[in-house]
């Protein structure tokens, strides 16, 4: 079995209705912009 590799980031944590944070678009960019990869 494959084990999960960190740091993870939940991404439903940020959600709201300002920007970055109002779109899924918008919000997985910022964490592709901050070095997260999915």
């Amino acid at each position: 079995m494959r084990t999960i590799k960190g740091p993870a980031l939940f991404l439903a944590q940020f959600a709201g209705d300002e920007a970055p944070f109002n779109s899924w678009e918008s919000i997985t960019k910022w964490a592709a912009d901050c070095g997260y990869k999915g």
